[in-house]
């Protein structure tokens, strides 16, 4: 009875000490930090965005090159395709300036607010996110020592080892670990707390926003404005007293304009299929050609033509096929 006594004794002592170890384990235990995870899930989102905001930024400035191309290849064609006369002439200097002035005012200013209002705020971001991502490798990699601490010490609290020193080694690690832990786990958060809240991409979404749309703007402005002297152009070639004098003939008062002589025949032309189409007669000819069914780049043949030519390659005495079209009347 003595012997049962004892043992039960010592079960209980053991018990005791074993429940001890335990509640020292517990508290080195980490709990799962919800607001962490709440943080870390809007900041791989916001690192989303950047990353879509750094994208859409380049492809800004690249289509800023693509629009003063358009508008110089605009203003390239109109100047190929209007007699070079006085009047005309100036026009065309007024086309070249509508580029200059959209190029200088709108592309130029683009390059330089985006720098200033887009590239640098979201470079110094993207620092923040790449100091906190650090931050959370650090937490992480501090995580994984902790566990690997706790789980040693877990083992000697279930079976004891027989040097007591290990025990107390295995403890003070665990407690310096948790304090390395839980220190890295701080920062990480703070990190998280600073990137998750910044409001840096919404105001370089919204100087973004508002510089293309300056851009837009400016770009519908100068099309306007080209596409008005275009139009006084056109008004100007359906009666242009210059041309009128110079293709002027022995005519009938009562007609505007008469055919130049080494024009006055009948015309072929090799149509889209590349499928020859005629004859025509001049009006016929000069009505396809204002219509736009005939162009320069048209391959046509007539009067001392050995060969198909493209329209506007022609040559005449008193001037070019192409003038002599424009002006009839």
């Amino acid at each position: 009875d003595e012997m049962i006594l004892e043992a039960k004794k010592r079960m209980n002592f053991l018990r005791k000490k074993t429940q001890q170890l335990k509640s020292k384990v517990s508290k080195y235990e980490i709990s799962q930090d919800e607001e962490y995870d709440a943080l870390y899930a809007q900041y791989k989102e916001k690192k989303k965005i950047t990353k879509s905001l750094d994208g859409n930024i380049q492809v800004f400035q690249n289509q800023m090159k693509g629009l003063t191309k358009t508008l110089k290849s605009i203003s390239q064609d109109f100047a190929k395709s209007y007699p070079p006369t006085d009047q005309t002439r100036g026009y065309i200097a007024q086309m070249h300036e509508v580029v200059n002035e959209f190029e200088k005012t709108c592309v130029d200013n683009f390059v330089v607010e985006i720098e200033q209002t887009c590239c640098k705020p979201l470079k110094n971001y993207a620092g923040m996110i790449d100091n906190c991502q650090k931050a959370i490798d650090k937490r992480t990699a501090d995580k994984i020592r902790y566990d690997e601490h706790q789980n040693t010490y877990k083992k000697y609290v279930d079976r004891p080892p027989q040097d007591p020193s290990k025990m107390t080694q295995a403890q003070h690690d665990l407690k310096h670990h948790t304090d390395i832990y839980n220190f890295s786990a701080q920062q990480a958060k703070k990190q998280l707390f600073d990137v998750v809240h910044s409001n840096e991409p919404t105001k370089v979404f919204a100087a973004l926003t508002e510089a293309t749309g300056r851009v837009s703007q400016g770009m519908h402005a100068s099309l306007g404005k080209m596409g008005e002297i275009g139009q006084q152009v056109r008004n100007i070639i359906q009666e242009p007293p210059q041309y009128q004098n110079q293709y002027m003939v022995e005519a009938p008062t009562n007609m505007k304009t008469t055919v130049p002589a080494d024009f006055d025949t009948e015309w072929y032309y090799l149509d889209q299929t590349n499928q020859q189409a005629g004859p025509l007669n001049f009006k016929q000819f000069s009505e396809k050609y204002k219509s736009g069914e005939i162009t320069d780049t048209t391959n046509v043949f007539g009067g001392n033509l050995d060969s198909w030519k493209p329209l506007a390659s022609i040559q005449g005495n008193h001037g070019t096929l192409k003038q002599a079209l424009y002006v009839y009347q």
